[in-house]
């Protein structure tokens, strides 16, 4: 009967339960080493193991959130895994604006979409509330980007510089009254942009 057990270790647990009194010191040790065998056995089995058949050139699939956030585009901030400072850019000229979002991505923030008029930044602002507004002057449509950044700060609390060809003293009066968190003069520098960026975010 003990060498039915031994080479059974699926008997040990219902042997177990008649007790080991009745087996000498040498048997219930091989007993005790056939139930742990079995315990890291059933252990290891519900380990998951990485596939190691990925072709070459190609990743394991990543959560769409992370990837999003690794393509610059926008997202609530409340589902992200990771959270990066967004940045949203409101410019006419697509030269200028595709430049900025190039140099601010490289300095590792998310930048959305470009828009080209108040009305849309306003829009985009109500739906994603990015971290920071870099707001051009003059926009395509009926509101300029002064009427555009109070109304985004009055309504949303968010900051916004302006970017601008103007310096100092030669600052219109509307831009003053608009109290923005700063400015970004043309032609801009990458250095003007992050100190900017790192003032505000």
């Amino acid at each position: 009967m003990a060498a039915r057990v031994l080479t059974g270790k699926r008997k040990c647990p219902a042997l177990l339960q008649e007790g080991l009194g009745g087996f000498n010191a040498s048997i219930a040790d091989i007993i005790r080493q056939s139930l742990y065998n079995l315990k890291r056995e059933r252990s290891n089995e519900t380990i998951p193991k990485l596939s190691r058949n990925i072709p070459q050139g190609q990743y394991p699939p990543q959560p769409e959130r992370l990837r999003d956030l690794s393509q610059g585009y926008c997202r609530d901030r409340g589902e992200a895994f990771l959270e990066k400072k967004t940045v949203f850019i409101v410019e006419d000229n697509p030269t200028i604006s595709e430049i900025l979002t190039d140099k601010i991505r490289k300095m590792g923030y998310s930048v959305c979409d470009p828009v080209r008029t108040g009305e849309e930044a306003i829009e985009v602002c109500k739906k994603i509330r990015p971290d920071l507004v870099v707001m051009d002057i003059t926009l395509e449509g009926d509101m300029d980007g002064i009427e555009a950044g109070m109304q985004i700060k009055k309504r949303f609390n968010i900051p916004f510089v302006f970017l601008t060809a103007y310096e100092g003293s030669e600052l219109p009066d509307r831009m003053r009254e608009a109290e923005p968190d700063g400015y970004i003069v043309k032609p801009f520098s990458d250095k003007d942009i992050r100190a900017m960026l790192h003032s505000l975010l």
